[in-house]
């Protein structure tokens, strides 16, 4: 509302430089009312836009720019129909390197050409692609087979692609638990091989920890007691060691008797401190003396078979859910 008014000492400098001086009061209200007007021209002037620089920064707009469609991606369809025709391209490309192709239109005629080309020009609501083979061109070299073909054609190789995906994922993935499962009971008896001749202290410190430690793993374990003749033998099932052929009892003073009855004395004393699930043994002191010795389960083993089995559950539920999105899929079509 309220002009804004010099101050005083501006109105003052300004009479001196003009050296004027008035004596009368309406002489002087006179002059700074020209002052006034003066001083409102020159703010006034100074007020006026200033002209565009090209240096000047340029303005920001917030928010994101709409995205333009590709124009090499055809847009014509729904999402399914362009993916299932990404899936023929990307094969196309993976397995021959090359754009070029030989495409069998729905006149039945073959046309040479580039694929990438065909692509942009079908309306994916009524067409798709599908490889049906390979063909040489006209200049002999070895080109896919492409052929045009219905829209629910197209949708129809597309969920069985998509299939095959899930089916390789959890074969892969059970394959590769059976593997594990396989490596870790690859060996499932281990033999263990005692000399009659085994000195207390060896069979104590050395055979005892070696049969601890096996169990503890859950390795089942034949434990082979004999001579060195018995136990050096390249052999595949210990429990052949006892058929009529094999047996070679000897008859044994007391002292080697009593020897002999305390290495098995030991052993069992052993075995009954042991995680075992069951034991058994056959032969006699006078020839040789097996140990079939099975180990408790280990909980690793139940966890690895519930896991398989929780594979297959995934797998079967998605094997259920692309069935059911075909057929919805094939429907809507």
């Amino acid at each position: 509302m309220f002009r804004q008014i010099p101050k005083f000492s501006v109105i003052r400098a300004s009479c001196f430089a003009s050296r004027c001086f008035y004596s009368s009061k309406s002489s002087n209200a006179t002059y700074i009312a020209s002052l006034l007007a003066e001083y409102d021209k020159t703010t006034n002037r100074s007020k006026k836009p200033r002209l565009k620089s090209r240096n000047d920064p340029k303005p920001s707009f917030k928010g994101a720019k709409a995205k333009k469609p590709d124009r090499h991606i055809n847009q014509t369809g729904k999402e399914r129909d362009r993916e299932a025709l990404k899936v023929v391209l990307d094969e196309v490309q993976s397995k021959y390197k090359s754009n070029n192709a030989i495409v069998i239109l729905p006149t039945g005629n073959l046309e040479e050409t580039q694929l990438s080309k065909t692509s942009l020009t079908l309306n994916l609501d009524e067409h798709g692609l599908q490889v049906v083979g390979e063909k040489k061109d006209s200049k002999g070299r070895s080109v896919p087979l492409v052929k045009v073909v219905d829209r629910q054609t197209a949708i129809k190789n597309y969920s069985d692609y998509l299939h095959q995906q899930v089916t390789r994922k959890f074969s892969s993935s059970f394959r590769k638990a059976i593997n594990t499962s396989n490596v870790a009971n690859k060996d499932p008896w281990k033999v263990i091989k005692v000399s009659w001749n085994i000195s207390p202290q060896d069979l104590a410190s050395q055979k005892c920890n070696e049969i601890e430690q096996m169990l503890n793993k859950g390795q089942n374990v034949y434990i082979l007691i004999g001579s060195k003749g018995v136990i050096n033998k390249s052999i595949d099932n210990p429990e052949d060691l006892f058929n009529e052929q094999h047996k070679r009892e000897v008859s044994l003073d007391d002292i080697e008797a009593l020897r002999r009855q305390k290495i098995v004395d030991t052993l069992d004393s052993m075995l009954e401190t042991l995680p075992t699930s069951s034991i058994g043994n056959d032969g006699s002191i006078s020839d040789k003396i097996i140990y079939k010795i099975k180990a408790q389960p280990k909980k690793d083993d139940k966890d690895e078979k519930k896991r398989l089995k929780e594979l297959k559950k995934q797998e079967r539920q998605e094997k259920i859910r692309l069935r059911t999105e075909k057929k919805r899929a094939e429907s809507k079509a």
